[in-house]
């Protein structure tokens, strides 16, 4: 008898076919991000503003069985002051006056600003989809930055740097906070149909729509 997928897994067979063109587009950016710290630092700048407001949403809604198990580990899994860190390095002290974050990613806040006061548990596969790549692809970027970089010791690298023993340990740990929170079958459908959204929005945000590509540099 097969065993029933977990909701993470419902997700990732949701949008196995979308991943990959995100991992693309990722891949595609990186080859430009990285010939230049002020570009790396201008396409880490578009993380921080999503991530300043998942966490936002994980701390209000603490007590919602949404958000309950992961605000229980936010501290280890929490990227905006580990980016803000690195955007100091890699853009100035002044980074935040001086820079602008894309229209693509204003849209991308005021969106999950809406699910949450919609539908706070539909700010789940947001919060599934963007710290896991920080924990499995971080890894690679984190190499990559390393190596093309050479940044000082403690600088640079602490947007995926996580403060715990196995990474894999903590994906294990945030699949087991997510599966486990309560939905039923209609639920389920929507939180389904917006990890669609959350691959469709990063990807506009990485890619060529509305002449979003690269709009930073």
């Amino acid at each position: 008898m097969t065993t029933p997928l977990t909701l993470t897994g419902q997700i990732r067979a949701a949008t196995r076919e979308i991943h990959n063109v995100s991992d693309n587009l990722v891949n595609l950016k990186l080859v430009v991000a990285l010939t230049d710290k002020q570009l790396y630092g201008r396409a880490l700048m578009l993380f921080y503003y999503i991530h300043v407001q998942l966490e936002a949403s994980i701390r209000k809604h603490q007590d919602h069985d949404a958000f309950r198990g992961l605000y229980e580990i936010l501290n280890e899994i929490a990227r905006a002051d580990g980016i803000a860190k690195d955007l100091r390095f890699y853009l100035g002290e002044d980074w935040s006056t001086k820079y602008q974050s894309t229209q693509a990613v204003q849209n991308y806040v005021n969106h999950l600003q809406e699910l949450e006061k919609k539908n706070p548990i539909l700010v789940l596969p947001y919060c599934y989809h963007m710290y896991m790549a920080m924990l499995a692809g971080g890894a690679m970027i984190k190499k990559l930055v390393k190596r093309s970089f050479a940044p000082p010791e403690g600088e640079g690298l602490n947007s995926f740097a996580f403060d715990v023993k196995s990474n894999k340990a903590l994906r294990d740990t945030i699949k087991e906070k997510i599966d486990t929170v309560p939905h039923d079958e209609e639920t389920k459908k929507k939180i389904l149909a917006e990890s669609m959204t959350c691959f469709k929005m990063n990807n506009q945000e990485r890619g060529n729509d509305d002449g979003n590509i690269f709009d930073f540099f």
